[in-house]
């Protein structure tokens, strides 16, 4: 192959980014008069260029992929040999960088931010490409790491840069493959080894004394730094967590209501780089709050009938009620427990029960006294679920066989459900003064 199209770092080992190659036949005995070259089965005449040298080119692209070009020879007795040639074509190379993943501390090992101030980089490369490897400091464009390795034979490779300071920084990594090819590619990452201090706070502490809360499930709020992960110990024991938003803004209320007295809340901040703050101290006082029942009836879009008689025709009714700020609220049906609310800050709860047959029900509520975790229920109240009227059987007093009366003050009477409302109707117009109001009887 033409020194000038085998491409690459060498120049002998016929391997070429050129897809129609060159070849050049030297030291051809005098007597031969006629070279052919075959490739891919295809067999092609070489010229003799005056000089004892043949020179052939491949007249069609080839794709990429390893040949064999059979150099036939013969001469003007008719005798002929032959020689052969391996030599491949390659047009392409790739090559990969990412941040290795025990390298990638923090919440994900994908992120590329990390505390570890010389992150391994590793990736993939066609084999024994060379690769040039610089990581530039992104705020100052300063060049901070250089460096030139041989991708192993398995197409793997990897670098570790010294010591780094904090900030934000750019790999670029450029690959140069055996036929001269090159690909490029980068990532960004930052190292981030400090946080800040988390703040802690109450939510609505007392007029008097900002430690004090004013309800058994107070909210507790504060900062840290962004999307980090507050952890949250009650006394020494971790009960929960919260996740700081974009501002740095976090919040988190204990799951039930507290019973009162002292505590201390502690708080460590973990931010995504990994790194732990120290930890944070708050006392705080739960304080005495008067517990009672809470209240029960059923929601005014719910209570179909006279307001607060507990009957309805809908069936699948929402209680409300009030009770302690933030108290889970669990509902009983029949004595059977049948789901749970959650008041409020103000203690307002709502719950909707499900699908219920007419009938009588026997329905409570209760929460978790936080004096002596006594649960504390309200009084049972009989709900009816009614959603169908029974039959009206009625008629007029005096009314003869041809259907006709003889009195202007006819009386009509007739069975129904008991204590419901019976309206009379004249040519289709709503008599009110004639309203009465069914007996316990029905009559």
């Amino acid at each position: 192959m033409l020194d000038a199209d085998d491409t690459g770092e060498s120049a002998v080992d016929n391997i070429t980014s050129v897809t129609k190659p060159r070849f050049v036949i030297g030291n051809v005995p005098a007597d031969i008069d006629t070279v052919v070259i075959r490739i891919n089965g295809v067999s092609y005449p070489v010229t003799a260029n005056g000089n004892n040298l043949w020179e052939f080119q491949v007249p069609v692209a080839l794709n990429d992929g390893v040949y064999e070009a059979v150099v036939v020879f013969r001469d003007i007795a008719g005798n002929t040999s032959e020689t052969k040639l391996p030599f491949t074509i390659d047009t392409t190379t790739s090559v990969s960088v990412r941040m290795e993943p025990a390298s990638d501390t923090g919440s994900s090992n994908s992120d590329n931010l990390t505390n570890k101030q010389n992150p391994k980089f590793e990736g993939t490369a066609e084999p024994n490409a060379k690769l040039v490897i610089t990581i530039v400091d992104d705020k100052s464009g300063r060049e901070v790491l250089k460096h030139t390795i041989t991708v192993g034979a398995d197409g793997n490779w990897s670098v570790t840069p010294n010591i780094l300071p904090d900030g934000m920084y750019t790999i670029n990594v450029v690959a140069t493959d055996v036929a001269g090819n090159t690909a490029q590619t980068q990532e960004r990452f930052t190292i981030d080894t400090v946080t800040i201090d988390p703040t802690i706070r109450l939510s609505d502490p007392s007029i008097d004394d900002q430690y004090e809360a004013t309800s058994l499930r107070p909210e507790f709020k504060g900062l840290a730094e962004a999307f980090s992960t507050i952890m949250i110990q009650w006394d020494g024991k971790v009960v929960g967590s919260a996740n700081a938003n974009a501002n740095g803004e976090w919040s988190w209320t204990p799951p039930s209501v507290l019973a009162p007295g002292s505590y201390v809340v502690s708080i460590v901040a973990k931010d995504k780089a990994g790194n732990e703050s120290s930890q944070v101290d708050f006392p705080v006082v739960i304080p005495v709050i008067d517990v009672t029942p809470p209240t029960i009836k059923l929601s005014e879009e719910s209570d179909s009938g006279a307001l607060g008689d507990f009957t309805t025709n809908n069936k699948t009714p929402t209680l409300v009620g009030n009770t302690l700020p933030n108290a889970i609220v669990s509902i009983y049906v029949d004595g059977v427990k049948v789901g749970e609310a959650t008041a409020d800050t103000a203690g307002r709860y709502t719950f909707q029960l499900s699908e219920m047959k007419d009938g009588h029900y026997v329905v409570q509520v209760g929460i978790v006294n936080p004096r002596d975790n006594s649960e504390l229920r309200s009084t049972a109240v009989d709900v009816t679920i009614d959603t169908e009227v029974a039959e009206l059987v009625w008629n007029i007093s005096g009314m003869h066989e041809g259907g006709y009366i003889n009195t202007v003050t006819p009386e009509i009477g007739g069975t129904s459900e008991p204590n419901s409302k019976i309206t009379i109707f004249v040519n289709g117009v709503e008599k009110r003064l004639l309203i009465r109001q069914a007996q316990d009887t029905g009559a």
